[in-house]
């Protein structure tokens, strides 16, 4: 259960950079080619970590990560975006 908690805490918050980056949607501007790199490197750690149950992980299936990682991207990209650009949209005064 902890390592299914640190999963879903990382891709979320991993996935949440670029939504909140952007004023409007996430893909009306590519991130830099550094931050790209963080949050790819950051990604494969977290799955070798979790998979391989390293540094005190329990180790879960990789099919199970590759749920979760899905999970959290469509939340993220589709679901918290559209929220993102509502709350801009009521708030921001443009």
């Amino acid at each position: 259960m902890n390592t299914t908690s640190f999963e879903i805490l990382l891709f979320f918050a991993l996935f949440s950079i670029f939504i909140i980056r952007e004023k409007r949607h996430f893909w009306k501007s590519m991130p830099g080619k550094i931050l790209l790199l963080a949050i790819s490197a950051d990604l494969v750690l977290g799955i070798l970590l979790t998979t391989f149950g390293l540094i005190g992980f329990t180790p879960v299936p990789f099919t199970q990560t590759l749920s979760i990682l899905g999970v959290s991207a469509f939340f993220s990209f589709v679901v918290n975006d559209w929220v993102k650009l509502f709350i801009y949209s009521r708030w921001s005064g443009d």
